[in-house]
């Protein structure tokens, strides 16, 4: 429910963005002999960006009839690290007098993939086996499996994003320096959903674990513009700050109607974000009005959210609670981009 609501939240503000873009628009025309054109960018490119790593269950051995040996490096990790996705850009701006501007700009990345895993177990000697604990820490009694652990693993990867930038362009002869300022808008979303068996006659365990992360802020930033030879060399950074909300929502469940087995937990998390990001282009008209170019980028984010599944406490009396904790993530991005000025 509440991933249609955020979701609703980010259209309404990419919609305002559109509604102020427009009202600039009607305001330039009151004095039209100034007003210039607009401008419509698209670009599609290969992203790759880093993803915090995923690990819901534990890789454990029992010596004799001593107790589970557990540490961090018996978690088991299934995904994580560099993934590939293709992004989608879209710009959309109005140049006003007194060299002016104001722009929207949108993207959109998505990826889904599935992967194979197994853990060996030790079965019928119950020394070394795969398991998971509860996700609220209500005990640390574990479940899983001593034979040889399957588990199949579909991953889920979302991001979109707007920004409402306005600014001012300055002109030499040879150069065009475009600084500005604004807000931005971004939701990053992972969901894994896993299968956990043994293949044989254990009742599978279904997991799924979804991170919806929604930034809201301000950002500043600055273009320079080169032109050579009828080409056209651009920079551009920017630089903002923003409130992250993230929002877990988890469930773990075996299909019996014994008690036990099945978890779930949901959990909200408040940080701030630092982003930066360095862009560059090369481009040349192609036609009247219409552009072509090549280009890339690099992209720093503060904070990401990771989930650190449940485990057992020191005690051994109470479970370590699934809880979120923060990361940092870079992303690059490298593809095509057309613009259309009219």
């Amino acid at each position: 429910m509440f991933m249609r609501k955020r979701k609703l939240a980010f259209f309404i503000c990419a919609g305002l963005s559109l509604i102020l873009l427009l009202a600039a628009h009607a305001r330039a025309d009151d004095g039209a002999d100034n007003a210039t054109d607009w401008y419509f960018g698209a670009g599609i490119s290969l992203y790759v960006v880093d993803v915090p790593d995923y690990a819901p269950v534990w890789d454990v051995e029992v010596s004799g009839l001593g107790p589970l040996t557990i540490s961090e490096s018996s978690r088991i990790t299934l995904a994580g690290g560099p993934i590939a996705a293709p992004l989608f850009e879209a710009t959309l701006g109005k140049e006003l007098d007194d060299q002016w501007f104001v722009e929207t700009r949108f993207e959109y990345a998505y990826v889904k993939n599935r992967s194979s895993h197994s853990n060996w177990g030790s079965d019928p000697a119950l020394t070394h086996g795969t398991v998971f604990f509860p996700l609220d820490g209500v005990d640390s009694n574990t479940r899983g499996l001593w034979s040889t652990a399957q588990m199949e693993l579909e991953f889920e990867f979302q991001q979109y994003g707007a920004a409402l930038v306005a600014g001012k362009t300055f002109s030499g002869d040879d150069w065009h320096i475009r600084p500005f300022a604004g807000l931005w808008f971004q939701e990053r979303d992972t969901t894994y959903r896993m299968d956990f068996g043994d293949g044989g006659f254990n009742v599978p365990t279904y997991f799924v674990d979804d991170i919806e992360t929604m930034y809201r802020g301000l950002l500043v930033g600055v273009g320079l513009t080169l032109p050579m030879n009828g080409w056209a060399i651009e920079l551009e950074t920017t630089h903002g700050v923003a409130s992250a909300h993230t929002q877990y929502s988890g469930f773990w469940d075996t299909i019996t109607s014994l008690p036990g087995t099945s978890s779930d937990l949901s959990l909200d998390k408040y940080e701030w974000a630092y982003r930066g990001t360095l862009q560059a282009s090369v481009s040349i008209p192609v036609s009247n009005g219409w552009e072509f170019g090549l280009t890339g980028g690099l992209r720093y984010l503060s904070y990401v959210p990771r989930l650190m599944s449940s485990g057992q406490a020191n005690d051994a009396k109470l479970a370590g609670p699934a809880h979120l904790v923060g990361e940092s993530s870079f992303s690059g991005k490298l593809g095509l981009e057309i613009v259309y000025s009219f």
